[in-house]
């Protein structure tokens, strides 16, 4: 029987694992987490290194969601969340409220100081934090409302109606 690539893969990223747990003393090291980041736990506390072990975000996180988007990271700390990419760049920093997603949907709903914005799956800001509701439709429409003009946008993040009503 021989040996496939996806063998090999998965050996090489549990050793890169052990060897970076032994050097920096982490509990745990993930390499198959998605994206080219490293998932890093210590006592408890969770972050991100690339795959030479350098830290881009330290332990100190709650919680580091991968399932956002195949391009977004979620932080959590102290019920406050950030988002990154993939690259480990900044998108928001740690202090918003509320991060979703519906499966279906491929929109990012997140929310700061009761002000709700949008953004897509690869980051892309749709509407940024000026929005002051939110209703579902359905599973592909928005109400939005801003003061008092009220407008729709579809679950792409197509403008189906203008904030003027």
């Amino acid at each position: 029987m021989a040996i496939t690539d996806y063998e090999i893969q998965i050996a090489d990223n549990a050793m890169k694992s052990l060897s970076l747990m032994l050097e920096k003393g982490y509990d745990d090291v993930l390499f198959s987490f998605p994206g080219e980041l490293v998932l890093i736990e210590k006592n408890g506390k969770f972050g991100l290194s690339d795959e030479s072990g350098n830290v881009l975000f330290k332990p100190i996180y709650d919680y580091i969601d991968p399932t956002l988007s195949e391009f977004l990271y979620v932080l959590q700390k102290n019920n406050r969340y950030g988002i990154i990419n993939t690259n480990g760049n900044v998108l928001y920093k740690l202090g918003l409220e509320k991060v979703e997603k519906e499966s279906y949907d491929s929109l990012i709903l997140i929310e700061h100081k009761n002000k709700i914005g949008f953004l897509t799956e690869k980051g892309k800001q749709i509407y940024p934090l000026i929005l002051d509701e939110v209703d579902r439709v359905d599973e592909h429409i928005y109400l939005i409302r801003k003061n008092k003009s009220w407008g729709a946008l579809n679950s792409s993040g197509n403008t189906i109606l203008d904030l003027s009503l």
